[in-house]
């Protein structure tokens, strides 16, 4: 299978994503309520960044994340798990945002990270070098205790990838109790290669498995 030598981002695609990201930032509940946020900046390392294919680079960025108090009024038990048995916990509404911003290296021969078609069994044939710039938006969750800041890591090693879907945990103490996913992530890849410009755009909604969404391939001549 030939691979591409070159391959950018329709502005389409991309012009979607950015608007779905700044439609998410403009969602995030801030300071609403009677306390102030919860924020924290930490400097992550990630060994194996995820794919179509599975792990096709490493990145480090900055991760700056908050947690906001929902309305600051106390949240119905059973949104915390609670069944009618026993003493109801404590309960309150929150809502989060994630953003990373930094670079990425791509590991040789890799699956790219888009496989869907007409991507399908490429590999990266050369080392890429490029930024990375990703949000994740988390609406309303509920948890049994309050946010600190200072509970949060500085400098966290991501062996699998996956830290930044469950990052608010973070600044709940062990033990809290609480139901936890993303309503929107996008993350987007940008390199320039001997080849021209490479951008990879993957986000919730179709993972960038979409001729539209990009991918990064290196710079090769070579056949698959």
């Amino acid at each position: 299978m030939k691979l591409l030598k070159r391959i950018t981002v329709t502005a389409a695609g991309a012009a979607l994503a950015t608007g779905l990201m700044a439609s998410a930032a403009s969602a995030a509940t801030h300071n609403i309520g009677p306390w102030p946020d919860a924020s924290a900046v930490t400097y992550v390392t990630t060994t194996n960044v995820q794919g179509g294919g599975g792990s096709w680079a490493s990145s480090t960025v900055w991760r700056t994340a908050s947690v906001s108090f929902g309305l600051g009024l106390p949240a119905a038990p059973w949104h915390c798990g609670w069944t009618g048995v026993g003493p109801p916990p404590s309960c309150f509404a929150f809502s989060a945002t994630v953003r990373d911003s930094g670079s990425f290296t791509t590991h040789r021969f890799a699956l790219t990270p888009n496989q869907g078609s007409p991507y399908t069994g490429r590999h990266i044939r050369s080392v890429v070098s490029g930024s990375v710039s990703g949000l994740l938006y988390f609406g309303t969750f509920y948890a049994t205790t309050f946010p600190s800041s200072a509970l949060v890591s500085r400098f966290y090693l991501d062996i699998y990838g996956f830290s930044a879907f469950s990052w608010p945990r973070q600044f709940f103490p062990v033990g809290t109790t609480f139901g936890l996913s993303p309503s929107f992530w996008g993350y987007t890849y940008s390199a320039w290669t001997r080849c021209g410009f490479q951008q990879w755009t993957t986000q919730s909604f179709d993972h960038g498995q979409f001729a539209f969404d990009g991918n990064i391939t290196g710079c090769s001549f070579h056949h698959h």
